[in-house]
């Protein structure tokens, strides 16, 4: 299984219009707040940021979950509806760093396999080649090596 940046991408800026979507269902009563059209943006900026394949995206993408559970447990806090269901917004939260925390770790092991991989043939290169290991050491300062 190979981490892609875009299922990443995919997944920042769906949970993004989730949280609009959300937010205006008919059950809601109260009007849409403009934190959370803020969350919205931010993950779906983020998601479509992950297309760019560069590394530092992986920071706006923790960033973008991190902020999504702030605003989530400053709603809880503060009893007032930041965010109209503060819970799904914790869970999409939760979720995206995770997410986001797996992808990582995922990366950095394919390096590590990656580095090991690569020793490992220049270790058999060497072996094949005349290696200055495997040349014998002179037996007296006078006789030359062979």
């Amino acid at each position: 299984m190979r981490s892609s940046p875009w299922s990443l991408g995919l997944l920042l800026a769906v949970m993004g219009v989730s949280l609009i979507y959300f937010s205006r269902q008919p059950a809601t009563v109260q009007p849409v707040m403009p934190t959370t059209y803020a969350v919205s943006v931010v993950l779906i900026v983020t998601g479509l940021l992950q297309f760019l394949k560069r590394p530092v995206m992986y920071w706006f993408a923790l960033g973008a979950g991190l902020l999504t559970i702030a605003v989530s447990g400053v709603s809880f806090l503060l009893r007032k509806e930041l965010v109209p269901t503060p819970i799904v917004t914790a869970l999409i939260g939760l979720l995206v760093t995770f997410r986001v925390l797996l992808a990582q770790s995922f990366e950095r092991r394919e390096a590590a396999r990656e580095a090991a991989r690569r020793l490992e043939e220049g270790r058999r290169q060497g072996r094949a080649g005349a290696s200055p290991t495997e040349t014998p050491a002179p037996t007296s300062p006078d006789e030359p090596s062979a």
